[in-house]
């Protein structure tokens, strides 16, 4: 079988080779999901097409490997044979031979890529667990086709570093950017999370919004993933869109349960000023409880 898509296999491997010369640690799936995807962008800048196949999701686009195998006819395991690291040698290295000139235009522009990272990690506090993932994130989150999603992630990051940002400040942008357009199948979730999310802001009760930005999110992701995507063969479509009739009513399910608990303990536990009790009560009345 010869592959499809030659420019696909290719810059898949020159990135999986220069992680390895130039960064410590084993190469991981985010990593590699991250580097092409901004590779792709800055190839386009030139004229040259990936045609990476993607989706975004939780963490950014993400890869899909079934179309990644439909166009360059390499299983992307063998990318990655031991499931925790990748080699950079594919089946068959002759079905990603290119032209020349376009091959040196791909390295220069990796290498480029490499330098950018680089001079983005210098500012990253040591503080941080992963300072490569990070600098990856922001980056790619900095293309993100809706504004909501880089300052949900800084909200979600700052409820355990402050290098993040202030909770209450990210709180309020977000709800002035929810793409009420495109979700309005969540709209309702959306605002139960807003609503309930405000309050255990005011009591600072950072571990529940934790618990409670789980299932919002990943219903955000769900409904997202079959229109913000390029180069999807329709079966992974077909299989995002069924995500959403399947995964997002049980997400549903989980938020409301949470909130549920949350307004049933504030009843029971009285707070200490006037203005909390009668917030808080007319919550609990708004929600029957």
């Amino acid at each position: 079988m010869k592959t499809k898509n030659k420019v696909l296999l290719y810059t898949t491997t020159k990135v999986i080779e220069s992680f390895k010369n130039n960064f410590p640690g084993e190469m991981r799936k985010i990593h590699l999901y991250k580097m092409m995807y901004l590779l792709k962008l800055d190839l386009e800048k030139i004229g040259i097409a990936t045609k990476m196949p993607y989706y975004w999701y939780k963490y950014g686009p993400l890869l899909d490997v079934n179309t990644f195998y439909h166009e360059t006819k390499v299983p992307f395991y063998e990318f990655s044979p031991m499931g925790s690291h990748f080699v950079n040698k594919p089946t068959n290295p002759a079905e990603m031979t290119l032209p020349k000139k376009e091959m040196e235009s791909i390295d220069e522009t990796i290498d480029l890529l490499i330098n950018q990272i680089n001079q983005k990690l210098d500012f990253i506090p040591k503080s941080l667990d992963d300072p490569l993932t990070e600098v990856l994130l922001a980056t790619t989150y900095e293309t993100a086709p809706y504004e909501f999603q880089p300052v949900f992630r800084k909200f979600k990051n700052s409820l355990k570093n402050e290098y993040y940002g202030h909770p209450m400040h990210l709180f309020k942008s977000l709800t002035k950017l929810f793409p009420e357009d495109d979700f309005e199948n969540i709209l309702d979730l959306y605002l139960e999370w807003e609503t309930v999310v405000d309050i255990a802001l005011d009591m600072n009760d950072l571990k529940f919004i934790e618990q409670l930005n789980t299932p919002f999110w990943e219903a955000f992701c769900y409904q997202m993933a079959p229109i913000k995507n390029e180069n999807l063969m329709q079966s992974t479509i077909n299989s995002r869109i069924e995500d959403i009739v399947i995964e997002i009513p049980l997400k549903k399910e989980t938020l409301y349960k949470l909130s549920s608990f949350f307004y049933k303990n504030l009843k029971e536990n009285s707070p200490q000023s006037i203005e909390d009790v009668n917030k808080y009560y007319k919550i609990l009345r708004e929600n029957d409880f």
